[in-house]
């Protein structure tokens, strides 16, 4: 019988199910998912209020402004 071990320690094997893991969820998330995670992360990062007001209404104008890349040529 042959033997699929690669000589892999505990702690590597562990590491790379750890990052298969991770790697699957980034397969399976969506975009929108990814989206608001990112908008949430960066208005986290905001110092005070006032901060977290302008970040918020940056990325409503940002929403506002965005369309799809076909239409860019026509506005």
């Amino acid at each position: 019988m042959v033997s699929f071990d690669y000589g892999l320690v505990p702690a590597k094997r562990g590491q790379i199910m750890y990052l298969l893991s991770r790697l699957f969820l980034f397969l399976t998330e969506t975009a929108e998912a990814r989206r608001q995670q990112r908008e949430e992360a960066y208005l986290a990062q905001s110092v005070d209020i006032y901060d977290l007001e302008f970040r918020m209404r940056k990325l409503d104008l940002e929403k506002a402004t965005r369309h799809p890349s076909w239409m860019s040529h026509y506005g």
